[in-house]
């Protein structure tokens, strides 16, 4: 029933921030986590761009706003193409982790896809660690599905937009030069 709600929600119209911010939401509730992201890859530079987020400071959003795909623990998920559970208490403490630095004991990480292209990923935040039921990562990985069909919808919109903005101008050029050699 919860894969349910999120596929419903997502399949609604909308703006692709606005279905990322309330699919964010339902996810941080369904899980009891204290803040998460939405991160969108930039296949062209390999850069995850910070489309939403809560429960984060703003000197965090300001510094992950974009991050290479390499550079952190989300961008390694993404590259990886798995679900990751970082427990910051098992990690190395010389290594520099801005979530940690925000107050996060552990992380969990998924991916966006549609089809087999990795389209970004998303992660939940937990002031207490976490562990995950093989049901929960299951739905945690699915619910990534769902919001990759709808990232690609939002891109098949926006390109069979500007399709038809490109097919009307090339109508009225046409017309144009036309109409101006039979003036001629």
């Amino acid at each position: 029933s919860t894969l349910y709600d999120f596929s419903s929600y997502l399949s609604q119209p909308g703006e692709l921030e606005q279905r990322c911010a309330g699919f964010l939401k339902k996810l941080i509730e369904y899980f009891g986590a204290d803040g998460g992201t939405v991160r969108i890859l930039d296949r062209r530079q390999n850069n995850l761009h910070l489309t939403v987020h809560q429960g984060l400071s703003l000197n965090f959003v300001q510094e992950e706003q974009c991050v290479h795909a390499g550079d952190c623990l989300c961008g390694e998920a993404s590259l990886r193409g798995e679900t990751q559970l970082h427990d910051f208490r098992k990690l190395p403490v010389e290594q520099r982790y801005l979530c940690r630095e925000e107050g996060f004991n552990s992380i969990a990480i998924a991916q966006i896809t549609s089809g087999a292209a990795t389209l970004g990923s998303y992660t939940l935040h937990f002031a207490e660690p976490r562990e995950f039921s093989g049901d929960d990562r299951r739905l945690f990985d699915s619910v990534g599905q769902h919001l990759g069909a709808a990232v690609e919808n939002q891109r098949l919109l926006a390109r069979t937009r500007e399709l038809a903005v490109a097919q009307e101008r090339n109508l009225v050029a046409q017309g144009l030069h036309d109409s101006i050699a039979q003036g001629l």
